[in-house]
């Protein structure tokens, strides 16, 4: 059986209004990106935004919790050139996540990764492959976040939508107890 892989389509207007509830975090981490317009969300690679005028505040990372780690697609432009839009992030994000409002925030881990091996069959099919943290609200039933220096990083959980092969496949991990 062929796999076929796809970005779940949601209306600009919709990514629109869930983007400002749903906060990318770029420049390492550290800072949460500007509100992008309606077409910037869809058009604009915005882990390419570096401007001083694209970051806001800072991210307090003790008011984050990680909800998971998900594997996400972008669409493929050329090799390096790894061009990924907060609404493709966005439209990836489950309905019950969005509806429910569990999704705050959002980081790109790592992308692309493993497009010349384990992920081929996402390349031939147009995409890039990442792996992004969702954070929810800390609250008192859940770990605080911490800021990602490193990825992948001891005792981590194999993302939703990769299975535990591709994961090791993927970093060339020798060692399974690496992961949860």
């Amino acid at each position: 059986m062929k796999r076929v892989f796809v970005i779940p389509q949601m209306m600009d207007e919709e990514i629109s209004g869930w983007s400002k509830s749903i906060r990318p975090i770029v420049g390492d981490g550290i800072y949460y990106l500007r509100e992008l317009s309606k077409k910037e969300l869809t058009s604009i690679a915005y882990t390419w935004l570096k401007e001083p005028w694209d970051y806001t505040c800072k991210v307090d990372y003790t008011k984050l919790s990680i909800l998971e780690d998900r594997k996400m697609l972008h669409k493929y432009d050329w090799f390096e050139s790894f061009k990924p839009t907060v609404g493709e992030v966005i439209c990836q994000i489950p309905n019950d996540y969005l509806y429910l409002k569990k999704v705050i925030a959002f980081q790109i881990l790592d992308g692309p990764i493993a497009m010349d091996t384990t992920f081929i069959r996402e390349l031939n099919a147009g995409f890039h492959v990442s792996i992004v943290h969702l954070y929810q609200a800390k609250d008192s039933t859940n770990q605080k976040a911490q800021l990602v220096k490193e990825y992948p990083y001891m005792n981590i959980k194999v993302p939703v939508g990769m299975t535990r092969e591709e994961f090791v496949d993927a970093y060339g991990l020798k060692k399974k107890r690496f992961i949860l």
